[in-house]
Protein backbone atom coordinates (compact mmCIF):
# COMPACT_ATOMS: atom_id res chain seq x y z
CA UNK A 1 0.00 0.00 0.00
CA UNK A 2 0.76 3.76 -0.50
CA UNK A 3 2.20 5.32 2.90
CA UNK A 4 0.71 8.89 1.54
CA UNK A 5 -2.67 8.62 4.19
CA UNK A 6 -4.56 11.10 2.04
CA UNK A 7 -4.01 9.12 -0.95
CA UNK A 8 -4.99 5.94 0.53
CA UNK A 9 -7.81 7.63 2.00
CA UNK A 10 -9.02 8.45 -1.44
CA UNK A 11 -7.96 5.34 -3.44
CA UNK A 12 -9.68 3.17 -0.56
CA UNK A 13 -12.86 5.83 -0.88
CA UNK A 14 -12.98 5.32 -4.93
CA UNK A 15 -12.78 1.76 -4.82
CA UNK A 16 -15.37 1.64 -2.51
CA UNK A 17 -17.98 3.62 -4.19
CA UNK A 18 -17.12 2.09 -7.83
CA UNK A 19 -15.33 -1.67 -7.18
CA UNK A 20 -12.31 -3.04 -7.57
CA UNK A 21 -12.20 -2.63 -11.48
CA UNK A 22 -10.56 -0.62 -13.90
CA UNK A 23 -12.52 2.53 -13.05
CA UNK A 24 -12.58 1.79 -8.95
CA UNK A 25 -9.67 0.11 -8.32
CA UNK A 26 -6.34 1.17 -7.82
CA UNK A 27 -2.32 -0.30 -7.79
CA UNK A 28 -0.69 -0.77 -5.13
CA UNK A 29 3.22 -0.98 -4.42
CA UNK A 30 3.30 -4.43 -4.98
CA UNK A 31 1.72 -4.08 -8.42
CA UNK A 32 3.84 -1.23 -9.61
CA UNK A 33 6.72 -3.25 -8.37
CA UNK A 34 5.30 -6.68 -10.94
CA UNK A 35 5.60 -4.10 -13.58
CA UNK A 36 7.95 -4.99 -16.70
CA UNK A 37 9.21 -3.31 -19.56
CA UNK A 38 7.75 -5.04 -21.77
CA UNK A 39 4.06 -5.25 -19.85
CA UNK A 40 4.41 -1.25 -20.49
CA UNK A 41 5.07 -1.50 -24.40
CA UNK A 42 2.62 -3.90 -24.90
CA UNK A 43 -0.49 -1.50 -23.03
CA UNK A 44 1.16 0.91 -25.07
CA UNK A 45 0.35 -0.84 -28.50
CA UNK A 46 -2.85 -1.98 -27.13
CA UNK A 47 -4.27 1.38 -25.45
CA UNK A 48 -2.69 4.45 -27.38
CA UNK A 49 -3.77 6.04 -30.79
CA UNK A 50 -4.80 8.75 -32.49
CA UNK A 51 -7.78 8.51 -33.71
CA UNK A 52 -9.27 8.37 -29.68
CA UNK A 53 -6.64 11.10 -28.61
CA UNK A 54 -7.42 14.85 -28.54
CA UNK A 55 -4.76 17.88 -28.51
CA UNK A 56 -5.61 20.85 -27.45
CA UNK A 57 -3.81 24.24 -27.63
CA UNK A 58 -3.65 27.84 -26.49
CA UNK A 59 -0.76 29.94 -28.28
CA UNK A 60 0.01 32.73 -29.50
CA UNK A 61 1.27 31.34 -32.75
CA UNK A 62 -1.07 30.75 -36.19
CA UNK A 63 -2.95 27.82 -36.25
CA UNK A 64 -0.81 27.00 -39.73
CA UNK A 65 2.44 27.39 -37.82
CA UNK A 66 1.18 25.29 -35.59
CA UNK A 67 -0.04 22.32 -37.36
CA UNK A 68 2.86 21.92 -39.66
CA UNK A 69 4.41 21.87 -36.09
CA UNK A 70 2.26 18.68 -35.51
CA UNK A 71 3.46 17.15 -38.73
CA UNK A 72 5.26 14.32 -36.36
CA UNK A 73 1.99 12.58 -35.65
CA UNK A 74 0.96 11.67 -39.48
CA UNK A 75 2.91 8.57 -39.27
CA UNK A 76 1.17 7.46 -36.05
CA UNK A 77 -1.21 4.77 -37.44
CA UNK A 78 -5.07 4.27 -36.05
CA UNK A 79 -6.20 1.19 -34.50
CA UNK A 80 -9.38 -0.49 -32.82
CA UNK A 81 -8.71 0.45 -29.23
CA UNK A 82 -11.92 -1.13 -26.64
CA UNK A 83 -12.95 1.18 -24.06
CA UNK A 84 -15.24 0.38 -21.40
CA UNK A 85 -17.74 2.67 -21.47
CA UNK A 86 -20.02 0.36 -18.13
CA UNK A 87 -18.80 -0.88 -15.16
CA UNK A 88 -20.85 -3.10 -12.58
CA UNK A 89 -20.48 -0.44 -9.70
CA UNK A 90 -21.28 -2.26 -5.58
CA UNK A 91 -24.61 -2.39 -3.98
CA UNK A 92 -25.71 0.98 -2.41
CA UNK A 93 -25.44 -0.12 1.79
CA UNK A 94 -26.12 2.44 4.68
CA UNK A 95 -23.85 4.36 5.82
CA UNK A 96 -20.04 2.92 7.43
CA UNK A 97 -16.77 3.64 8.36
CA UNK A 98 -13.26 2.50 7.13
CA UNK A 99 -10.38 2.28 8.39
CA UNK A 100 -6.47 2.23 7.24
CA UNK A 101 -4.29 2.20 9.68
CA UNK A 102 -1.29 4.20 9.46
CA UNK A 103 1.00 3.68 12.71
CA UNK A 104 2.16 6.80 14.68
CA UNK A 105 -0.15 8.90 12.50
CA UNK A 106 -0.61 12.56 14.17
CA UNK A 107 -3.34 13.28 11.51
CA UNK A 108 -6.00 11.50 10.08
CA UNK A 109 -7.35 12.37 6.69
CA UNK A 110 -11.15 11.77 6.21
CA UNK A 111 -12.88 11.21 2.77
CA UNK A 112 -17.15 11.34 2.54
CA UNK A 113 -18.61 10.51 -0.54
CA UNK A 114 -21.26 8.80 -1.90
CA UNK A 115 -21.77 7.82 -6.28
CA UNK A 116 -23.78 10.62 -7.78
CA UNK A 117 -24.45 11.75 -11.41
CA UNK A 118 -22.50 11.67 -14.46
CA UNK A 119 -21.30 14.96 -16.05
CA UNK A 120 -23.23 17.34 -17.43
CA UNK A 121 -22.32 20.86 -17.99
CA UNK A 122 -25.91 21.91 -17.48
CA UNK A 123 -29.23 19.75 -15.85
CA UNK A 124 -28.59 18.43 -12.72
CA UNK A 125 -24.85 18.55 -12.31
CA UNK A 126 -24.49 21.71 -12.80
CA UNK A 127 -27.27 22.64 -9.97
CA UNK A 128 -25.43 20.32 -7.94
CA UNK A 129 -22.16 22.25 -8.24
CA UNK A 130 -24.28 25.76 -7.36
CA UNK A 131 -25.94 23.72 -4.31
CA UNK A 132 -22.16 22.93 -3.08
CA UNK A 133 -20.82 26.13 -3.06
CA UNK A 134 -23.18 27.44 -0.62
CA UNK A 135 -22.22 23.71 1.71
CA UNK A 136 -20.86 25.57 4.77
CA UNK A 137 -18.64 22.65 5.91
CA UNK A 138 -15.97 24.50 7.80
CA UNK A 139 -16.05 24.47 11.46
CA UNK A 140 -14.85 26.94 14.54
CA UNK A 141 -13.29 24.69 17.05
CA UNK A 142 -9.80 24.21 15.61
CA UNK A 143 -10.78 20.72 14.43
CA UNK A 144 -9.29 20.43 10.76
CA UNK A 145 -6.65 21.51 8.42
CA UNK A 146 -9.16 22.65 5.94
CA UNK A 147 -12.07 21.11 4.99
CA UNK A 148 -13.97 20.81 0.97
CA UNK A 149 -17.05 19.47 -0.80
CA UNK A 150 -17.65 18.86 -4.25
CA UNK A 151 -19.10 16.68 -6.92
CA UNK A 152 -16.91 15.34 -9.28
CA UNK A 153 -18.23 13.47 -12.81
CA UNK A 154 -17.54 12.39 -16.33
CA UNK A 155 -18.73 10.55 -18.60
CA UNK A 156 -19.14 6.84 -16.79
CA UNK A 157 -20.11 7.99 -13.35
CA UNK A 158 -20.15 10.50 -10.75
CA UNK A 159 -19.67 11.19 -7.07
CA UNK A 160 -19.79 13.67 -3.65
CA UNK A 161 -17.10 14.19 -2.10
CA UNK A 162 -16.26 15.41 1.32
CA UNK A 163 -12.53 15.99 2.32
CA UNK A 164 -10.65 16.81 5.56
CA UNK A 165 -7.45 16.53 7.37
CA UNK A 166 -8.18 16.21 11.26
CA UNK A 167 -5.71 16.15 14.56
CA UNK A 168 -5.58 12.45 15.63
CA UNK A 169 -7.28 13.39 18.84
CA UNK A 170 -9.90 15.19 17.03
CA UNK A 171 -10.83 12.64 14.78
CA UNK A 172 -14.67 11.81 16.24
CA UNK A 173 -15.39 15.13 17.09
CA UNK A 174 -14.26 16.56 13.34
CA UNK A 175 -16.94 13.66 11.57
CA UNK A 176 -19.49 14.44 14.23
CA UNK A 177 -19.55 18.25 12.98
CA UNK A 178 -18.99 17.24 9.82
CA UNK A 179 -22.04 15.47 10.02
CA UNK A 180 -24.06 17.70 12.08
CA UNK A 181 -23.27 20.37 9.29
CA UNK A 182 -24.66 18.36 6.63
CA UNK A 183 -27.94 17.63 8.75
CA UNK A 184 -28.49 20.76 9.50
CA UNK A 185 -28.07 21.92 5.45
CA UNK A 186 -30.82 19.59 4.79
CA UNK A 187 -32.96 20.17 6.75
CA UNK A 188 -32.97 24.48 6.97
CA UNK A 189 -31.63 24.77 3.58
CA UNK A 190 -29.79 27.39 1.96
CA UNK A 191 -30.54 31.14 3.01
CA UNK A 192 -31.41 34.07 0.71
CA UNK A 193 -28.14 35.88 1.67
CA UNK A 194 -26.37 32.51 0.87
CA UNK A 195 -27.96 32.24 -2.33
CA UNK A 196 -27.23 35.61 -3.07
CA UNK A 197 -23.62 35.24 -1.95
CA UNK A 198 -23.22 32.09 -4.23
CA UNK A 199 -24.74 33.69 -7.16
CA UNK A 200 -22.47 36.50 -7.28
CA UNK A 201 -19.26 34.88 -6.12
CA UNK A 202 -19.85 31.90 -9.14
CA UNK A 203 -20.66 35.12 -11.89
CA UNK A 204 -17.55 36.93 -10.89
CA UNK A 205 -15.35 34.07 -10.98
CA UNK A 206 -16.52 32.96 -14.41
CA UNK A 207 -15.82 35.87 -15.63
CA UNK A 208 -12.18 36.18 -14.21
CA UNK A 209 -12.22 32.45 -15.12
CA UNK A 210 -10.49 32.37 -18.44
CA UNK A 211 -7.78 35.13 -18.38
CA UNK A 212 -4.65 32.42 -18.12
CA UNK A 213 -3.61 29.93 -20.92
CA UNK A 214 -4.16 26.88 -18.31
CA UNK A 215 -7.77 28.16 -17.96
CA UNK A 216 -8.54 28.81 -21.45
CA UNK A 217 -6.75 25.32 -21.92
CA UNK A 218 -9.33 24.06 -19.51
CA UNK A 219 -11.86 25.41 -20.88
CA UNK A 220 -11.46 24.03 -24.66
CA UNK A 221 -10.31 20.91 -23.23
CA UNK A 222 -14.01 20.28 -21.66
CA UNK A 223 -15.33 21.24 -25.02
CA UNK A 224 -13.20 18.75 -26.65
CA UNK A 225 -13.84 16.14 -24.53
CA UNK A 226 -17.70 16.27 -23.70
CA UNK A 227 -18.48 17.76 -26.96
CA UNK A 228 -20.43 20.56 -25.16
CA UNK A 229 -21.36 23.87 -27.20
CA UNK A 230 -18.68 26.50 -27.33
CA UNK A 231 -21.28 29.16 -25.30
CA UNK A 232 -21.87 26.96 -22.75
CA UNK A 233 -20.98 29.48 -19.90
CA UNK A 234 -23.59 31.24 -20.86
CA UNK A 235 -25.97 28.35 -20.15
CA UNK A 236 -24.59 28.01 -17.06
CA UNK A 237 -24.81 31.80 -16.14
CA UNK A 238 -28.34 31.86 -16.95
CA UNK A 239 -29.05 28.87 -14.82
CA UNK A 240 -27.12 30.49 -11.65
CA UNK A 241 -28.71 33.29 -12.70
CA UNK A 242 -32.48 31.78 -12.68
CA UNK A 243 -31.90 29.23 -9.57
CA UNK A 244 -34.18 29.84 -6.62
CA UNK A 245 -33.97 28.79 -2.85
CA UNK A 246 -36.65 26.29 -3.46
CA UNK A 247 -34.51 24.85 -5.88
CA UNK A 248 -31.28 24.39 -4.37
CA UNK A 249 -33.06 22.63 -1.19
CA UNK A 250 -34.79 20.47 -3.23
CA UNK A 251 -31.41 19.32 -5.03
CA UNK A 252 -29.50 19.18 -1.72
CA UNK A 253 -32.49 16.43 -0.62
CA UNK A 254 -32.49 14.91 -3.49
CA UNK A 255 -28.57 14.62 -4.59
CA UNK A 256 -26.82 14.46 -0.71
CA UNK A 257 -27.18 10.58 0.70
CA UNK A 258 -26.39 11.02 4.77
CA UNK A 259 -27.62 6.97 5.10
CA UNK A 260 -25.42 6.28 2.09
CA UNK A 261 -22.57 7.60 3.25
CA UNK A 262 -18.97 5.75 2.60
CA UNK A 263 -16.68 7.27 5.33
CA UNK A 264 -12.85 6.23 4.85
CA UNK A 265 -10.47 7.71 8.06
CA UNK A 266 -6.57 7.01 7.48
CA UNK A 267 -4.74 7.56 10.32
CA UNK A 268 -4.29 6.14 13.88
CA UNK A 269 -6.04 3.34 14.53
CA UNK A 270 -5.50 2.41 18.01
CA UNK A 271 -5.95 6.25 19.08
CA UNK A 272 -9.38 6.77 16.94
CA UNK A 273 -11.29 3.23 16.43
CA UNK A 274 -12.86 3.14 19.87
CA UNK A 275 -14.12 6.53 19.64
CA UNK A 276 -15.35 6.29 16.26
CA UNK A 277 -17.02 2.53 17.50
CA UNK A 278 -19.19 5.19 20.42
CA UNK A 279 -19.43 7.90 17.66
CA UNK A 280 -22.29 10.56 18.90
CA UNK A 281 -24.54 13.20 17.19
CA UNK A 282 -24.32 16.46 18.67
CA UNK A 283 -27.65 15.87 20.61
CA UNK A 284 -26.34 12.15 22.14
CA UNK A 285 -27.68 10.15 19.61
CA UNK A 286 -25.34 7.09 19.08
CA UNK A 287 -24.75 6.62 15.36
CA UNK A 288 -24.09 2.76 15.49
CA UNK A 289 -21.83 2.99 11.98
CA UNK A 290 -20.74 -0.39 11.00
CA UNK A 291 -16.77 0.21 11.03
CA UNK A 292 -14.67 -2.17 9.16
CA UNK A 293 -10.46 -2.39 8.99
CA UNK A 294 -8.63 -2.06 5.91
CA UNK A 295 -5.60 -3.76 5.63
Amino acid sequence: MFKNKEEMASNILKEKMFGDNAYGGFVTDKDIKKVKLKDVRKYYDKAFAPNISNITIVSSYEKADIISKLSMFNSWKKKNVEIAQTFVFPEIKPTQIYIYDVAGATQSAIRIGHRSLKYSYKDMFYKNEIMNYSLNLREDKGFTYGIGSRFIGDNIAGNFLIFSNVRTSATDSALTEILFEMENYLNKGITPDELNFVKQTMLNSKLMGYESNRQKLNHLSYINKYSIPKNYIVEQENITKSIEKIDIDKIAKTNIHLDNLIIVIAGNKYMIKKKLENLKSKDGKKYNFKITDIN
